[in-house]
């Protein structure tokens, strides 16, 4: 899976009712970390946004028919809270739990799916978040980080002429 097909399996699970990203109402965003705390307020993105950080990655496998490339994605699940509502930042970290979790569900059922396999590498054993907030415009939420992995072709073909 290459970086914008990565993006593009992210971008389509936010267009489910969850989220509700359109053209319209935009609720995904793929950045760098950075941009949240520096331009949070030029995005103009609804809530809850759910903001990819495109991954790391690193090659795996026992063996060289094995290989796998995992990438690490990184998913910020944000709300606003309306300032000093202590209240309600509680309820928006719970609120943005469940949907990471829902997202995690999705991820491994697409795992799990051999008809149609979108994911060839993933486990829930891995995956961790962190709570966030408040950044930017009070904003408050979770990060989820898991890596996803995916079949090493260029590893495992070893061309002599590449080498000449």
């Amino acid at each position: 899976m290459t970086y914008k097909q990565t993006s593009d399996y992210f971008e389509n699970l936010c267009k489910f009712k969850l989220v509700g990203h359109s053209d319209d109402q935009k609720k995904f965003m793929r950045i760098n970390i950075d941009d949240i705390i520096d331009n949070s307020a030029k995005f103009k993105l609804g809530f809850p946004a759910v903001l990819l950080e495109l991954p790391e990655n690193k090659l795996s496998g026992e063996t060289d028919d094995s290989a796998f490339k995992n990438r690490y994605v990184a998913l910020t699940f944000l709300s606003k809270v309306p300032p000093q509502d202590k209240t309600r930042e509680l309820e928006v970290y719970d609120e943005m739990e469940t949907l990471g979790l829902k997202f995690m569900a999705k991820v491994n059922h697409d795992y799990k799916n051999f008809a149609d396999r979108k994911i060839h590498s993933f486990s829930f054993n891995d995956v961790r978040w962190f709570k966030i907030g408040p950044v930017a415009d009070n904003l408050y939420g979770q990060r989820f980080e898991f890596p996803i992995g995916f079949v090493a072709k260029e590893f495992r073909i070893y061309n002599a002429n590449d080498w000449t």
